[in-house]
């Protein structure tokens, strides 16, 4: 992929540039950041479990 256009969607998806469906896209950016955070949680306790 030609670093312009890797470029461009990092800045759309990080919202720096703006865009039609902007505020769509952040808010599934941002759900997929704390789905990644919460299953890393569970992931953890779920090991501990096992070694209880």
């Amino acid at each position: 992929m030609p670093n312009v256009l890797r470029h461009e969607l990092f800045n759309i998806i990080s919202g720096k540039s703006k865009v039609s469906n902007g505020a769509i896209i952040q808010t599934i950016t941002d759900y997929l950041r704390e789905s990644e955070k919460t299953s890393g949680i569970a992931k953890t306790e779920k090991h501990f479990k096992k070694q209880e």
